[in-house]
């Protein structure tokens, strides 16, 4: 069928109304469905059709109108000709607000494609256009795409003579958040006239969070004039050093700049624990309490205590207030703080406000685990979670009965806190009331209450289900018999229940033997392998021979019988289960190199997973790279490279890991390099994570500046950990960089990888 353009053009440019909004619509609409060849051709009056059909376009049709004119932006023959973007640009200095508003959205979106370096060009000439609006909005799309490559022309815009081209750089600045544009900043932070400028600078310097402004800004304290974004920069930038000035601004009498004080100084108090968290040194966090401890004045704490009681403050001041006189563990405001749950039931500040008075909170918050307010039981369990996750060492009866009270809670979540932390707790005492609560709950709780009774001591539990199990009733059972096998019960009775009737039963008794860690194990499942009649148990048989080569390792007896019988399994699947049970044992059974499993044949198992990944589902797939992960070679760098470009998060981690187990050459080097740059944002962690097991040195300078990065600094921290010794002389040269954040954590990554290489001498003896 033709497709009709004159059609659309006529009626968009009509004065009748409903036809423009119906021919824009349509046009949209028709683009999902023509053939490139018609695209190619009829591209440039389509985009000016569309861009005409968007002015006085009601929003809730200018997404459709937009949405074609992404679709259209991303088809390589419009991206990679400046024309799409200029014409997008110019609507800049058009009179209809929506179509302007439209058009940067636009280019937000597809302003960090492939094709970065051909929208950035219209965007540069118009920074330079003798147009103010044209300036100020290039300048405002620059920083909404965050398009670093342009940081040295947005510097030479600074000295623009328009003051709102100069505001809206400076915004531009802080949105992209290049370091590079810090000096400058300041500069102009020193120098410029408009209050207005100042404040913006104030905000941006703030976003960039380096640190070498804060001297800048504490001498700036008195000057009232820029104090509410002083104050905002200097909690964002979370430097202690900014706490006493902090706290003055406490003593305000206007409560404005209180509350923004407050919130800086717990801005910076979170940064610190959330450093200590993920690093496990804390020696800032000392350093911070104590300056703390020395800020907070009786006067100042009576404040903070004052504005917490206060019904009338913001929700949000009166948490803040908690947190920081938390932080100082004020005696007198445990128990408003404690109150302070009935008002904000389930708040995580007030929690963990709680969290640091330690074991003192527990009587004041006890009373809570029995409230008829479900929210305020579970607040209380999460305080008891916190304690013993952070706090208890060794046997507390108190701890151990409000959990168990939790387990017997009407309430679903509190039941699953109290389980989670009970596996924490670790105690033999415990054991009579989980296995109560199994025998009730079986098919809620069974699993969940194995994961906690196998990390106690073998024969306390198997004397507990000694005088529970009850072989008759097929609910509680496989539990039970499940759990025998943890305890490392006799194949003898196990082998009653092989061939059970009940389908579970057999199921529970197959992988009970894989728990058991018996090698007489194996000539009881490879027949159940082998066999093609039962599905399920042939599922489990896989599974429980993964246990035991996981549990024997090189004990494991005649591993060729175990590799032909997988291998079987593996070619006679009949599904995608069988697939991803057979999968993983075979993938661990070759990754243990044993000699009588040739390279030859790991090899094989390799090429035949590689293969059958693009005939299976998205959860198949992440199962077979799963057992690629110990066999894994250069050989499937091609295919490697290619699964790359799966959009889907576990993939991407999978993929991501598998690279991490490749040789260090500088192809795979190169590729992780990549991804750390232009994958999606939140796949990035995974990349990184994959420089640091891979031990590639030659990316330290490009991570570096992502320890500075609140959405990346973890995995990049222990990235540059696992490097370990070998990435020290890249690593040192950063403890003298211009900014004290990056100085600090470099300093943090060497401390973490001493304190890994002391632990090994400090070993408890052997018993």
């Amino acid at each position: 069928m033709t497709f009709d353009l004159e059609k659309y053009e006529e009626a968009i440019l009509s004065q009748d109304e409903t036809r423009r909004v119906e021919a824009g619509l349509g046009l949209a609409e028709a683009v999902s469905h023509l053939d490139r060849e018609t695209l190619e051709r009829l591209s440039q009056p389509i985009v000016d059709l569309l861009l005409e059909a968007l002015r006085k376009m009601d929003w809730e049709f200018r997404n459709l109108i937009s949405n074609a004119l992404i679709q259209l932006g991303k088809f390589d023959f419009i991206a990679k000709s400046t024309w799409f973007w200029r014409k997008l640009i110019s609507t800049y200095t058009d009179a209809d607000s929506g179509l302007r508003s439209s058009a940067m959205d636009l280019l937000k979106e597809l302003g960090r494609s492939e094709y970065s370096l051909e929208i950035l060009e219209p965007l540069i000439e118009g920074l330079k256009n003798s147009d103010k609006d044209m300036r100020i909005l290039s300048a405002n799309t620059l920083g909404r795409i965050r398009a670093r490559e342009v940081i040295p022309i947005l510097l030479e815009a600074l000295q623009d003579d328009n003051t709102n081209v100069v505001y809206n750089v400076v915004e531009c600045l802080g949105d992209i958040g290049d370091p590079r544009a810090v000096p400058a900043l300041m500069h102009l932070l020193n120098t410029h006239v408009d209050e207005w400028v100042r404040a913006a600078t104030l905000e941006a310097l703030g976003k960039i969070g380096d640190q070498r402004v804060v001297e800048l800004l504490l001498s700036l304290v008195n000057k009232e004039l820029v104090v509410d974004p002083l104050i905002n920069a200097l909690g964002t930038l979370g430097d202690s050093r900014a706490i006493p000035v902090l706290v003055n601004y406490l003593k305000a009498e206007d409560r404005d700049i209180r509350e923004l004080a407050l919130k800086a100084l717990v801005t910076i108090w979170e940064e610190v624990v959330t450093i200590a968290e993920f690093t496990g040194v804390h020696y800032e966090l000392e350093a911070t309490k104590n300056i703390l401890q020395q800020s907070l004045t009786a006067n100042v704490k009576n404040i903070l205590l004052r504005d917490m009681n206060d019904e009338n403050a913001p929700d949000d001041v009166r948490e803040n207030c908690a947190v920081l006189l938390s932080c100082v563990k004020y005696a007198k405001a445990l128990v408003p703080i404690v109150s302070l749950l009935e008002k904000f039931p389930l708040s995580q500040k007030v929690i963990c406000a709680l969290g640091q008075y330690h074991k003192r909170a527990f009587s004041h918050l006890r009373p809570y685990l029995q409230h008829k307010d479900s929210r305020l039981r579970q607040s209380a369990g999460l305080y008891v979670q916190h304690l013993v996750e952070k706090d208890i060492r060794g046997y507390d009866a108190q701890i151990e009965q409000a959990l168990l009270q939790l387990v017997q809670d009407e309430n679903p979540i509190l039941n699953q806190i109290a389980l989670a932390t009970l596996k924490k707790f670790q105690s033999t005492t415990t054991i009579p009331a989980l296995l109560n609560m199994l025998q009730q709950f079986p098919e809620d709780y069974g699993e969940t209450i194995i994961d906690i009774l196998v990390t106690l001591p073998k024969r306390s539990v198997y004397h507990a289900i000694q005088e529970r199990i009850d072989e008759q009733n097929e609910r509680t059972f496989p539990y039970f018999i499940k759990l025998l096998g943890h305890t490392g019960v006799q194949l003898d009775y196990i082998k009653n229940f092989l061939k059970h009737q009940n389908s579970q039963i057999q199921e529970a008794s197959l992988l009970a033997i894989g728990y058991t860690a018996h090698s007489e194990g194996i000539p009881l499942l490879l027949p159940f392998i082998m066999s093609r009649q039962n599905s399920l148990a042939r599922c489990a048989a896989a599974q429980s021979v993964y246990h035991l080569i996981q549990q024997l390792k090189d004990q494991l007896p005649k591993p060729r019988n175990v590799f032909d019988a997988l291998f079987v399994m593996l070619n006679t699947h009949r599904n995608e289960e069988e697939l991803c049970a057979v999968a993983q044992p075979l993938g661990t059974l070759c990754s243990y190199k044993y000699p009588d499993i040739s390279e030859v044949n790991v090899a094989v198992v390799r090429g035949r997973l590689l293969d059958l990944l693009p005939r299976v589902g998205i959860e198949t797939k992440i199962h077979l790279l799963e057992a690629l992960y110990g066999i894994i070679d250069m050989s499937s760098f091609s295919i490697l490279r290619e699964l790359r470009h799966i959009n889907l998060l576990e993939i991407q981690k999978m993929v991501a890991s598998l690279y991490s187990q490749l040789d260090r050459d500088l192809r795979v080097i190169a590729d992780i390099a990549d991804m750390i740059s232009h994958a999606e944002y939140s796949y990035r962690k995974f990349w990184i994570a994959a420089a640091g097991r891979l031990q590639a040195v030659e990316l330290t300078d490009m991570l570096i500046p992502l320890l500075a990065d609140p959405d990346f600094r973890a995995e990049t921290f222990y990235a540059l950990v696992n490097m370990g010794i070998e990435g020290l002389p890249r690593l040192v040269q950063y403890l003298n960089y211009e900014d004290p954040r990056i100085q600090k954590m470099a300093a943090l990554v060497l401390s973490k990888i001493s304190q890994d290489r002391i632990d090994k001498f400090c070993q408890a003896p052997c018993k």
